[in-house]
């Protein structure tokens, strides 16, 4: 189930998002379980600047985490992509998104700056997982974006997973024929 939209108030506009899943085992599975999947995203934009929040929760039952196969799962849990696999025990992403955007600033068609701040815990027994702060400078030159990217994952002291501290750096440049 999925829910979205926006409104405008007065100068600002706000935008939200509610989802919601449920995925069970399937007929003769002999892994029972039932792992539930919500989020809640609420986003105001006044002008060229957006100030955002969300609880995004993937559940875990201790032996399986709610799954998705087909998922480009860099988008979300952060782009240190610690959290490829929903931990055993879940996982609650409380983010919060802020972002510039402006058009013919020098050269440039657009230039786009971002950032995201992720406290990750376990959905079930509140381990602390450690939280991420990503950033992202999008520029555009006619046909030609070019993106830099960058994520800095800080592990908890507590965290019973084999993670650790990461920092990844991404360039990247797009041609539109």
């Amino acid at each position: 189930m999925r829910f979205a939209g926006e409104r405008s108030l007065s100068k600002i506009k706000l935008s939200y998002l509610f989802s919601y899943a449920i995925q069970d085992n399937y007929t003769d599975n002999s892994l029972s379980f039932s792992n539930s999947y919500y989020l809640g995203e609420l986003t105001g934009s006044y002008r060229q600047y957006s100030l955002g929040l969300g609880l995004e929760v993937l559940d875990g039952n201790g032996v399986k985490g709610f799954t998705t196969p087909l998922a480009t799962l860099h988008r979300f849990q952060g782009w240190a992509d610690k959290f490829l696999t929903t931990p055993v025990n879940g996982i609650q992403d409380a983010y919060v998104n802020a972002g510039f955007l402006s058009k013919g600033v020098g050269p440039l068609d657009m230039l786009g700056i971002s950032l995201s701040w992720h406290k990750f815990d376990s959905q079930r027994l509140s381990i602390d997982y450690g939280n991420e702060l990503d950033l992202q400078l999008q520029g555009k030159y006619r046909r030609t974006t070019g993106t830099l990217k960058y994520a800095s994952y800080a592990a908890s002291s507590t965290t019973p997973l084999a993670q650790r501290d990461t920092n990844k750096l991404w360039a990247q440049v797009d041609f539109a024929w």
